[in-house]
């Protein structure tokens, strides 16, 4: 388990593998309204609030089970590359994490506790590939089948 604080800015965090010359993605509204924009080893995940520190805990559970405080959660498919090496990071803040090169489910769940908003990533090893939107709050509001593609920011 890995947890760090980050100061979220563009109202978004995103994961993806450190030897990426251009990490982040471009949003279209498409993206916006489903929480996130993916690419094959990189992911950008809307959250609840902008321009505040949120607490962040990036974990590698067995399997997946759903927090009963998320009021939102995204699950994707993620490749961690032959480096083994990703971030978690804001526009602002960065966070390396050691990950086994392999096919994971990523899980970005997040909430709010005391006024303080937290986020919860679960990357998964050889978990389920099919992307979803598992809990859907007011903000979101997704097109289905879910757009599995950006460009580069």
């Amino acid at each position: 388990m890995v947890m760090f604080e980050a100061t979220v800015t563009f109202s978004q965090i995103a994961v993806f593998n450190s030897n990426l010359d251009e990490p982040f993605n471009d949003w279209n509204e498409d993206h916006f309204n489903q929480g996130f924009a993916w690419r094959q080893e990189s992911v950008s995940f809307k959250t609840l609030s902008n321009d505040e520190v949120m607490e962040v805990e990036f974990v590698q559970p067995a399997s997946f089970a759903l927090r009963t405080d998320s009021v939102r959660a995204i699950t994707v498919p993620f490749l961690c590359n032959q480096y083994g090496e990703i971030e978690v990071a804001t526009i602002t803040n960065s966070q390396p994490i050691k990950l086994e090169p392999g096919k994971y489910q990523l899980v970005f769940e997040t909430g709010q506790l005391n006024g303080a908003t937290w986020c919860h990533i679960s990357a998964v090893l050889d978990g389920s590939m099919d992307p979803d939107i598992l809990i859907i709050d007011a903000d979101l509001s997704p097109q289905y089948p879910l757009l599995m593609h950006a460009q580069a920011a």
